[in-house]
């Protein structure tokens, strides 16, 4: 009797309760199965269009971006891999901006319309997502069913256009007259078929734009028809709330097939083995395997300080905070925050305006430009379990939640440093569950503020003392050579004036040797802290890179046992 109230779900076999084999196993349906008058009639304005119904395996958030003389575009997609009903798996992208798609998570079901192969055209941002996205696909119209109801989005590509403004008729009017200049002579027959020829061009193509606008008119009506008829299908008439048992702190792990099952099944529904119930906390309850992995990489904070030194700027000196962590996310929330500006710029000319070689006045035109910028960042937090069972709410970069789904182990490291140029890094980023690695950044590798402005300066300085000084001593010898009397006579006898007089070449350039002479000072200077730099910051990271050497030695350990709790 407990059969018939206990639920069964994809992939199950043996009913938890008596043991026995589950004859009337649970289907999923794809939303067309539902109700097919929608995708034929859809079929009427776009041949080749199909919708399939699926679960979002993965994601992984990402940038495109497009750049010209007047726009800096940035947006932001989830990377989706996909697995239908049938077990078919396929990828490509959503918009992470659309209120529809700012929190996308790992499990969420979808149906995707397929309408006329849509592609995305703006370049991929960034080594990593260049590696991970593989093509430009992008779903016409999307239905998102939730636990609570069904929400939807068409996107924006079929919205029709307005109509373009009509010009034809223009070119054809000059033709239609340079070829009555040659038959009719420009007189009243000409002029005629020129006006005709140019009305009827006007007229065609006024009814071309017409009926143009009114077929996409109507092709997109039949794909929010489409939508508005299959948005009543639910997540419970699909099947697909039975696709996956939803994971639960209490589970515990089969020792006959190594499954994840729920703790109060007397049996496995995987293999059908019967299960010992136990009163306290078992040993192979998923949480208590959990924290055992957990605790074989151990988190690492702590902060230490870093002075730089200059050559030629004063030092600099911060707090350097360090962190290492490996956990499994248990949530996952973003939200977008995107800056959508335009800039309209105006000139203004005026110029004076004649006519018949008589003023009349000034004329004033007005010449607009537009640049837009877009900016696009996805926000969000992460709640995650870390070792001893320790459950932490995190705010990390946008790279690294981008990276992560409920349920994936990770290792995440970073270092910050709030100095004259402030530092923050991604010392090591790793998606144990999805085997994906970010690229990174380290702290050893932080150059300061450059010295080049103040060497300029004073190079200037120096510059404007060598041209004054050189003018007067040159100016003074030449005095002094040329003019008979006392005092002057008196400045030729003296010996320093003898050799200043034979080493002109030194007197005039002193300047330039003294600014030669610091700039090898500083020179030696810079040299001897940029080694000092690097051993301070190398000294400092020696922890942190051990800790995440010694992790990534036992990475392989670690994926294995991971398996036996996803």
């Amino acid at each position: 009797m407990q059969e018939a109230v206990q639920q069964a779900y994809v992939g199950d076999r043996f009913w938890t309760s008596t043991g026995r084999e589950i004859t009337d196993l649970p289907t999923l349906k794809n939303i067309d199965e539902v109700d097919r008058s929608a995708i034929n009639e859809l079929r009427k304005h776009y041949p080749n269009a199909r919708v399939v119904t699926g679960r979002v395996t993965s994601t992984y958030l990402y940038k495109r971006v497009y750049h010209s003389g007047n726009s800096n575009l940035t947006e932001s997609f989830w990377w989706v891999e996909f697995v239908d009903k049938d077990g078919k798996e396929s990828s490509f992208s959503l918009s992470a901006e659309k209120p529809q798609f700012q929190n996308l998570k790992k499990g969420a079901v979808l149906s995707c319309f397929w309408i006329s192969g849509l592609s995305l055209t703006h370049d991929i941002q960034g080594a990593d997502a260049d590696r991970i996205v593989m093509n430009d696909r992008t779903p016409g119209a999307v239905i998102i069913h939730k636990d609570d109801g069904q929400t939807s989005f068409i996107n924006d590509a079929y919205t029709p256009k307005t109509k373009k403004k009509i010009f034809l008729f223009l070119p054809a009017f000059v033709i239609s007259a340079i070829f009555s200049a040659y038959q009719f002579d420009f007189n009243k027959i000409g002029l005629l078929v020129s006006f005709g020829v140019g009305a009827l061009v006007f007229v065609i193509e006024a009814l071309l734009q017409h009926n143009d606008y009114k077929k996409r008119e109507r092709a997109f009506e039949s794909i929010k028809a489409a939508v508005a008829k299959l948005i009543k299908v639910s997540k419970n008439t699909l099947g697909f709330h039975l696709s996956v048992r939803q994971p639960e702190p209490s589970d515990v792990i089969c020792g006959g097939c190594e499954q994840r099952i729920p703790n109060d099944a007397l049996f496995c529904p995987k293999c059908g083995a019967k299960q010992n119930q136990q009163d306290e906390k078992p040993s192979n309850s998923v949480i208590a395997i959990e924290e055992g992995i957990l605790k074989e990489v151990m988190p690492l904070n702590y902060i230490d300080r870093y002075t730089h030194k200059y050559a030629m700027l004063k030092s600099n000196e911060a707090d350097v905070k360090v962190s290492f962590m490996f956990g499994r996310v248990l949530s996952r929330d973003t939200f977008a925050n995107v800056n959508d500006i335009t800039n309209v710029t105006s000139t203004f000319t005026t110029y004076e305006v004649y006519k018949h070689g008589v003023y009349v006045g000034d004329k004033t035109e007005e010449k607009r430009s537009e640049r837009r910028t877009k900016t696009s960042k996805i926000e969000g937090s992460v709640l995650v379990r870390l070792a001893d069972g320790r459950i932490e709410e995190h705010t990390l970069p946008e790279k690294m939640t981008g990276l992560l789904d409920e349920g994936d182990w990770f290792m995440f490291a970073q270092s910050k440093a709030l100095l004259d140029n402030p530092t923050m890094n991604i010392e090591y980023a790793y998606n144990l569950t999805k085997d994906r690695e970010l690229s990174t950044s380290s702290f050893e590798n932080y150059k300061g503020r450059s010295s080049l402005g103040k060497w300029l300066v004073r190079l200037l300085v120096f510059g404007g003392l060598h041209w004054g000084w050189s003018t007067l001593s040159t100016k003074f010898v030449h005095t002094a050579q040329t003019v008979n009397n006392e005092a002057m006579g008196a400045v030729r006898e003296n010996a320093f004036f003898i050799w200043a007089s034979n080493n002109m070449l030194f007197i005039e350039n002193i300047f330039i040797f003294i600014f030669v002479a610091l700039t090898l000072k500083w020179l030696r200077k810079g040299l001897t802290y940029r080694k000092e730099n690097r051993n301070a910051r190398k000294a400092i990271m020696a922890p942190l890179n051990k800790a995440i050497a010694d992790a990534k030695a036992k990475l392989p350990a670690l994926k294995e046992k991971i398996l036996r709790v996803v």
